[in-house]
């Protein structure tokens, strides 16, 4: 016989520290909204004061972990617009365990 139980089971993961904080600035621009923040990838440069090649790479880094998810917009006539981001349940873990340990505030 089996059946279905929800364990919580710590483990250590390896989070690079601009992905962090990608995830940080994703959940603080977002605030309270579920549906998560439409940004371009060169604001999240600016604001976290990095290349564009860098903030590229953590949001990529980010979607691929499962901490993020991003939503690509388009307009009417096929245009693309910026993308939506969100953090998911296991970036909020990520998010608050950075917390704790003193990495963001």
């Amino acid at each position: 016989m089996s059946r279905k139980v929800t364990l919580t089971v710590p483990v250590d993961i390896v989070v690079r520290d601009r992905d962090v904080h990608v995830l940080a600035l994703v959940k603080k621009r977002s605030g309270a909204s579920s549906h998560g923040v439409s940004a371009s990838i060169r604001s999240f440069a600016d604001e976290l004061d990095v290349s564009l090649d860098t903030a590229r790479r953590a949001l990529a880094s980010c979607e691929e972990a499962g901490y993020l998810t991003v939503r690509a917009n388009r307009m009417e006539n096929g245009g693309q617009l910026e993308n939506t981001y969100c953090v998911t349940k296991s970036g909020d873990g990520v998010i608050e365990a950075a917390r704790r340990a003193g990495l963001i505030s």
